[in-house]
């Protein structure tokens, strides 16, 4: 070996690339590996100090943050006690038998606390209407020109005067089979409603012509936009 060339030794290091350049003395750490050379035999990096190498090791080892641990989220139970049955359900025969069993004896136990609290009479009123399915749209029964029937009837009950109560309990009385409404009070919501949702398209239809007006005012009249020439 010449005499102008040092000894050579490497060690393992895992940090970035540092290039320090004295006159005496070059280092190099990579990735793969880590050379000192200087005219005088040094020691490795592993044994020297961890600022001499490549800098202090909170530089050159960035550790991952430990996640915390988050158990599983479990649903309440319900007002039987049991869980909600998920799609994916892989209960056998028996346990789906009991889980059926638990339902019932809870729905016993409500009908029951009912009676104790209504009467029996009230409490089976009251189970009737909780399993009566709910109505989708209008009803077969009723006239297919009902709402436009019942906004003539309030327009000229309101010129002359005739309150909506009185208007439901007339069309009620005249209205014998039940085309218009079951009752005087479904007359009366309904008439309220046809009124409240015109309103609300009026007011909807003048907001929208206001705001094409305003975009339209510095334009040239035409015979599309109805306006005039000065």
């Amino acid at each position: 070996m010449p005499a102008s060339v040092s000894p050579t030794r490497r060690c393992s290091c895992t940090a970035a690339t540092v290039i320090s350049r004295t006159s005496r003395s070059s280092a190099i750490c990579a990735t793969c590996g880590c050379t000192r050379s200087s005219k005088a035999p040094t020691r490795s990096c592993a044994s020297s100090s961890p600022a001499t190498c490549c800098g202090n090791n909170r530089e050159r080892i960035m550790k991952m943050p430990r996640r915390p641990f988050y158990p599983p989220m479990k649903l309440p139970p319900d007002i039987f006690g049991l869980q909600r049955p998920t799609l994916l359900n892989f209960e056998n025969d028996e346990e789906t038998r009991k889980r059926v069993a638990v339902v019932e004896q809870g729905v016993l136990a409500a009908f029951s606390a009912a009676v104790d609290h209504l009467g029996e009479d009230e409490a089976r009123r009251l189970f009737r209407h909780v399993v009566r399915r709910p109505k989708r749209g209008p009803g077969k029964d009723l006239a297919a020109d009902r709402d436009s029937r019942l906004l003539r009837e309030y327009d000229a009950a309101s010129r002359r005067g005739e309150t909506i109560a009185a208007l439901s309990r007339r069309l009620h009385a005249e209205d014998t089979a039940r085309k218009l409404g079951a009752t005087e009070g479904a007359l009366a919501a309904q008439i309220r409603k046809l009124r409240d949702e015109r309103q609300k398209r009026q007011r909807a239809a003048a907001r929208e012509a206001r705001r094409w007006r305003m975009a339209t005012r510095n334009e040239m009249p035409t015979l599309l936009s109805g306006k005039r020439e000065k």
